[in-house]
């Protein structure tokens, strides 16, 4: 999944410079698609101030993406 990800976020303009597997973990919450558990990955890239938009609109058309979370520092 890790390489998948970062092709959708060089597809969008980003350049991934740190990538972490945090495990698996259970949800806070249950999710539309009936899944309790999910692996955590975190991401640290550059790009524009588009990108985030651009990555989250292609990561909701990807099947095995249940949840995303993006935070932007300057």
């Amino acid at each position: 999944m890790i390489p998948k990800l970062s092709e959708v976020i060089a597809q969008s303009d980003g350049e991934v410079t740190k990538v972490q597997e945090l495990g698996q973990h259970d949800f806070a919450y249950p999710s539309r698609k009936k899944i309790s558990r999910g692996t955590y990955l975190q991401f640290e890239l550059s790009g524009t101030p588009e990108t985030p938009q651009k990555i989250k609109e292609k990561l909701r058309l990807e099947k095995k993406v249940d949840r995303i979370l993006i935070e932007c520092s300057s």
